[in-house]
């Protein structure tokens, strides 16, 4: 009776420096899984940021398809640092 459909995705996106961006769309990876009570489902997806560190949190919505009406599911916020690393901004030559 409480099975849906996820329609869209909304999540809400904050680097290091506070800066937000929003990013809203149809389904998740071109799809819009069916989902039952206790079911599972993983996807990969991504990102970037402008700072080594920051924030992401949102929520999904879903139709129901045996009843009428829809619900939403938040997603927890997750917090993101990079692992560190060296901008270089010209080729580092090696000498023999």
């Amino acid at each position: 009776m409480n099975t849906c459909k996820l329609t869209t995705r909304h999540w809400y996106i904050t680097d290091g420096n506070g800066s937000k961006e929003e990013a809203h769309g149809e389904g998740v990876v071109g799809e819009y899984p069916i989902m039952s009570p206790g079911a599972l489902r993983e996807y990969i997806s991504c990102t970037t940021f402008t700072t080594p560190t920051g924030v992401m949190e949102g929520h999904y919505q879903f139709k129901f398809l045996k009843k009428e009406g829809q619900c939403q599911v938040r997603i927890p916020t997750m917090k993101f640092k990079s692992l560190p690393f060296v901008k270089v901004s010209d080729p580092i030559q090696i000498r023999a």
